[in-house]
C-alpha cells in the first residue's frame, strides 16, 4: 500500500513539473478578456506560421487579457505567455498592432507547440536566435 501511495504521489509530482502547464481563462489572474483570435490577430498568427514555413492550417490560440501591468508566466513576470491553445497578455499590450513583437513572440511559441510538440520556453531554436519571424 505504501508503494502505491508513493506511486501516486510522484506521478502527481512529476505531472505538475517542468514549463508545460495547463491552461483557462483565468490561469493567469482576473482577466478583461477571454475570446477568440479577431480577424487582424489571425492575420498576425498566420503570417508568422508562413514566415515559421508551416503551410497547414493551424488552430488558433484563445487570448487572454489580463488586467494589470504584467502576466505571470511560470515564475516570471511578463508582457505576454503561452501555453497549449493559450496566449496571455497584459493588459498594456493587449492590441496586436501596437504591441505586435510581443503578440507575435508568443505566437510562435504556440505554433511551435503545434508543429514540434516543444513551445521552446528557452528561446533556443532558431525562431528566437535570430527573431526571423517575429520582428
Amino acid at each position: 500500500m505504501k508503494r502505491v501511495l508513493a506511486l501516486v504521489c510522484s506521478i502527481f509530482i512529476f505531472s505538475c513539473s517542468g514549463d508545460e502547464f495547463a491552461a483557462d481563462c483565468d490561469t493567469w489572474g482576473e482577466f478583461s478578456q477571454c475570446r477568440e483570435l479577431n480577424e487582424i490577430e489571425i492575420e498576425v498568427y498566420n503570417d508568422v506560421a508562413v514566415c515559421m514555413g508551416v503551410m497547414d492550417e493551424l488552430p488558433s490560440p484563445t487570448v487572454v487579457i489580463v488586467t494589470g501591468q504584467s502576466i505571470t508566466c511560470g515564475d516570471v513576470s511578463s508582457a505576454g505567455c503561452q501555453t497549449g491553445g493559450f496566449v496571455g497578455f497584459s493588459e498594456p499590450e493587449s492590441d496586436v498592432l501596437s504591441a505586435g513583437f510581443i503578440w507575435r513572440h508568443e505566437f510562435t511559441h504556440e505554433i511551435l507547440e503545434l508543429t514540434t510538440g516543444s513551445a521552446d520556453r528557452l528561446h533556443k531554436t532558431h525562431w528566437y536566435m535570430t527573431n526571423e519571424c517575429i520582428n
